[in-house]
């Protein structure tokens, strides 16, 4: 650390490295959520959700609007967690109301394999070779819901948390599954938040972003206008 080089932290230079960044990708992602400027705040997040990834922590990421949560965990899940390890296999799902329990699952095993588990030898699905899977999972709080005013698809991701199984939409077989992580946002002020059911959330380790400053929020949206 000593020999380190350090830098004070440049909101100006942070925009500039993000107008490349944005303006190096493919026109269909050339979205505001794909947008992304680091803060102060967001280097120390990115730090946190590092050290979860490594050590396979399921965890929910709350903010709310222009605190850039889904910028940030997209920028570390996908980009950022390939500095410092290979075995990484990562995937994205869209929550919405067409995302039932069946959908949601098949997304998730179509990246699985049936290979004996590591500890006990028993049959699990896993990823393939020695790969450990990281599902993101975006707006969580927008699962279908449905007559009873329960969302399937997150109740089996509650499932996996808790047994690390879940059963088959189709079989109707109890699958083992072993080396999958689950890394989500959420809305902290929307209506449908309040839906997702504290039996779900207390299985995830929750990181809450503060509200962002006012010079930040400012400086993000002139950029990103500047940019489409």
């Amino acid at each position: 650390l000593d020999s380190s080089q350090w830098n004070a932290f440049s909101l100006e230079l942070a925009l500039t490295e993000a107008r490349i960044d944005f303006g190096a990708r493919a026109p269909s992602q050339r979205r505001a959520q794909n947008f992304y400027v680091p803060s102060r705040d967001s280097l120390r997040y990115q730090y946190v959700l590092e050290c979860l990834i490594t050590n396979q922590v399921s965890t929910v990421v709350v903010g709310p609007a222009c605190s850039g949560r889904s910028a940030l965990l997209k920028n570390t899940l996908f980009g950022v967690v390939f500095d410092f390890t290979k075995q990484l296999v990562t995937d994205h799902v869209t929550m919405s109301s067409h995302c039932d329990a069946t959908r949601f699952k098949e997304n998730i095993e179509r990246l699985l394999e049936w290979r004996p588990s590591k500890l006990t030898g028993e049959r699990k699905l896993r990823p393939h070779l020695e790969s450990k899977l990281i599902c993101y999972v975006e707006d969580l709080h927008l699962g279908w819901t449905d007559q009873h005013g329960d969302q399937p698809a997150i109740e089996a991701i509650r499932d996996y948390l808790t047994d690390k199984a879940w059963l088959s939409s189709r079989k109707r077989r109890w699958r083992e599954i072993e080396d999958v992580t689950i890394f989500a946002c959420m809305a902290a002020n929307a209506p449908e938040t309040a839906r997702v059911s504290r039996r779900v959330l207390h299985r995830f380790n929750l990181v809450t972003l503060d509200e962002p400053d006012t010079e930040t929020v400012h400086a993000r949206l002139k950029t990103y206008a500047e940019q489409v």
